[in-house]
């Protein structure tokens, strides 16, 4: 089951501010009819909707909106999701029955009440993972028999927001307003891709200086970015415009020093260990099988050892998964079972 991330936090933080969550679905979304509501309009609901079946799983954000003066009662349901669920719109039909269920219970409609109404209830899926989300995005595409249905046919469909596909960097930088500079700085990317876009953003944002932006995204940074280089990124957002390319261009090239670093200092460490190891793996079946062929298999355990100290000593410096494949050459499948293996599980 998937985990609850760092991510999640950070970023239910964020949407609970309420100015920066209509950013969210005005200039991400681009949702007309969020246009002309304001944040006192918005409330935020602080109940969670998860059913039991999910309840391992992280929570929803739910707001309670009267949109354009209306009477009218919208409920926006967010999951974050840092994996892909393919039971995603099955999950939403959970959540959104209780939903409704609880309404219907404060309401007290009685059967006969020809005045019933429910809220519209809009579902937001929030995904920032490696790969593509490619779920079902309604409830009727993986409804076996559904074209047999018509009409008669109970569905849903949510809106998607993926971080890494769906939007270019260029189009980001191209719209200037706080969420644009969250989605920039949590793209995947290596670190120097990273800081080159935090520089743009300081240089180019002008939401970044309005009110209290820059102190929501500098708590945002502190909750979500790499926990390696949080403090810089808010030293950068904090400095002037002037001294940024400096700070960027001195920050990735240290990153850059200390990752050759470490990766030299764990192909050594890995080496002599399987040098050592070759030995006396050597020995050992050299003495029952025959001292070339034990020296064969302990060599080759060796290498197996390196190359497993490596790609952990790249994680550690928190590199990405194609980063690792690309410097290593391994598969990211292979190196995503070494990263879940125990340390020591390659010396036994």
């Amino acid at each position: 089951m998937p985990e609850v991330h760092q991510h999640d936090k950070g970023y239910k933080e964020l949407y609970s501010n309420k100015t920066v969550f209509l950013d969210f679905l005005r200039n991400i979304l681009k949702l007309d009819w969020a246009q002309g509501a304001a944040p006192e309009d918005l409330t935020l609901v602080n109940k969670s909707y998860i059913t039991g079946d999910f309840s391992e799983l992280e929570s929803d954000l739910v707001y309670q909106m009267k949109l354009h003066g209306q009477e009218i009662i919208l409920y926006v349901l967010m999951e974050f999701q840092s994996t892909v669920d393919y039971r995603m719109p099955v999950r939403l039909l959970f959540y959104m029955t209780e939903i409704l269920r609880e309404y219907l219970k404060e309401k007290n409609y009685s059967a006969g009440d020809t005045k019933i109404k429910i809220p519209a209830i809009f579902p937001i899926v929030f995904y920032n993972g490696n790969t593509e989300w490619k779920a079902a995005s309604s409830l009727r595409e993986i409804t076996e028999g559904g074209q047999l249905c018509g009409e008669n046919l109970l569905n849903l469909r949510y809106a998607l927001v993926d971080v890494n596909h769906q939007y270019t960097e260029e189009e980001l930088l191209q719209n200037d307003c706080v969420n644009s500079i969250v989605l920039l700085l949590d793209q995947h990317g290596e670190l120097p891709a990273v800081l080159k876009r935090l520089g743009e953003i300081v240089s180019r944002f002008k939401s970044l200086h309005e009110g209290q932006n820059r102190q929501i995204i500098e708590q945002w940074v502190k909750h979500s970015g790499n926990p390696k280089i949080s403090g810089n990124m808010v030293e950068i957002l904090q400095a002037d415009k002037e001294e940024v390319h400096k700070m960027v261009s001195n920050l990735a090239r240290l990153w850059d020093e200390d990752i050759k670093e470490a990766a030299a200092k764990a192909a050594a460490k890995a080496a002599e260990l399987a040098r050592i190891e070759a030995l006396q793996e050597g020995e050992k079946k050299g003495r029952q099988e025959g001292e070339k062929k034990g020296r064969q298999e302990g060599e080759k355990k060796g290498r197996q050892e390196e190359r497993m100290a490596i790609i952990r000593a790249l994680s550690e410096q928190g590199m990405t998964l194609e980063f690792i494949s690309h410097t290593t050459k391994e598969p990211i499948s292979e190196i995503k079972k070494i990263l879940q293996m125990p340390a020591s599980i390659g010396r036994l």
